[in-house]
């Protein structure tokens, strides 16, 4: 009777902590499970993510600014959450180009650009002396004045703008929104017995202008050059200019 006493009292416990260690084993097991499934399923829908996005750059829908890309990342979003069904769905990969697209085309800058150059010659031009480029054959957006060679922005944007003068010894200065924004010089070698050859010269500005800035050409303020500004059927002396973005 002491023994059974013994082996109730001590034994039993024993057998009671090995029963719940067991069922502890178990249930760690199916954790250890469920987070591998759990792991495993996660790994799948990143590859099929990997895949959509990779799908959608081959069809070039992935657009170059920060808005467009709002755009396309908002609907992968929709797809990450919807799992396989918004890799599978031909009809709403569909979807997502023609509203791509159709996005590209509301927000797409509007079109303006200006090419014009003078029909005459200008003799000994003075200081501060605006440029007219008389001619334009182009004028999309209607920003440039032939009248008096000012181009005035018919909308905010970067614009490009280029001219080339036919001079020989002149600073001509590219005025923005009343400031010099930048400049080009030329003097031309003078030969003895000659009165000197003009040569064209080119200059660039890459420049942001706001709506109603106005842009043109003229010669230095405090500069004297010699020479005038030519032009003909020769070579022309030209300002032209375009909406980059």
């Amino acid at each position: 009777m002491v023994i059974f006493l013994l082996f109730s009292f001590i034994l039993l416990p024993c057998l009671y902590s090995a029963t719940h260690a067991i069922i502890d084993v178990k249930e760690l097991t199916s954790l250890r499970e469920t987070v591998r499934l759990q792991n495993q399923r996660i790994y799948y829908l990143e590859k099929m993510m990997e895949m959509l996005i990779q799908r959608e750059k081959h069809d070039k829908s992935v657009l170059i600014d920060d808005n467009r890309n709002r755009v396309i990342h908002k609907n992968i979003s929709e797809s990450r959450e919807q799992g396989t069904a918004g890799f599978q769905d031909t009809e709403r990969t569909q979807r997502l180009q023609r509203d791509t697209k159709s996005y590209m085309r509301n927000t797409s800058p509007a079109s303006v650009s200006f090419f014009a150059y003078m029909t005459y010659i200008e003799d000994d031009v003075s200081t501060h002396h605006t440029l007219i480029f008389d001619h334009a054959p182009l004028n999309v957006g209607g920003g440039y004045h032939q009248n008096s060679g000012i181009f005035i922005a018919p909308t905010t944007g970067v614009y490009v703008f280029m001219w080339s003068v036919r001079i020989n010894k002149q600073s001509i200065v590219l005025i923005v929104n009343g400031s010099s924004y930048t400049s080009l010089y030329n003097r031309s070698v003078v030969l003895e017995h000659s009165d000197g050859a003009d040569e064209t010269v080119t200059g660039f500005a890459v420049a942001h202008v706001n709506q109603g800035d106005d842009v043109f050409l003229r010669t230095h303020s405090s500069y004297h050059g010699d020479g005038g500004i030519f032009s003909n059927e020769f070579g022309r002396s030209s300002f032209c200019g375009w909406l980059l973005r």
